[in-house]
């Protein structure tokens, strides 16, 4: 995030309104440290469940110091974003959580911790294979392919 020298005028009028003040120096600092990338690691099956490592870093590769909310849902593929329509059950992992799930087991809304860690168990009966896709400020990162073998 840029700021000008309007916007900068434009504070420093504003000091004597600390409330204010202190709300804008909150979001220039956090825009400062906004999420620019995440990784994933896909982890073994062990009955049934796969969980995902979702890492979610600042500018510079730099480790977060506040939780972030993002959107994420299943696609069978990454060239279509095809909501992915095989019968998994979505839970949250050991860090993070999952806020809320907006399509049943599909689409979820999750937080990640301070650090900007998340994880995302997925289950399935059978052989399958899908991407988790996150939605982090309308950019879009998918993991590897996740394949359940049984």
């Amino acid at each position: 995030m840029t700021i000008g020298k309007a916007e900068t005028k434009a504070v420093e009028g504003m000091a004597t309104n600390r409330p204010l003040t202190r709300k804008l120096t909150e979001i220039i600092d956090r825009a400062s440290d906004g999420p620019y990338s995440v990784t994933f690691s896909v982890g073994a099956e062990a009955t049934n469940a796969i969980v995902v490592d979702i890492t979610i870093k600042g500018a510079g590769n730099a480790t977060l110091t506040t939780p972030v909310v993002f959107d994420a849902f299943l696609v069978s593929n990454v060239s279509t974003n095809a909501l992915n329509t095989n019968d998994y059950t979505i839970a949250a992992g050991a860090s993070g959580g999952i806020v809320v799930q907006l399509v049943a087991d599909q689409v979820i809304r999750c937080i990640t911790t301070s650090a900007g860690l998340s994880k995302v168990s997925l289950t399935i009966s059978g052989a399958a294979t899908c991407f988790l896709a996150v939605n982090l400020n309308g950019r879009l990162f998918y993991s590897p392919a996740i394949t359940h073998a049984s």
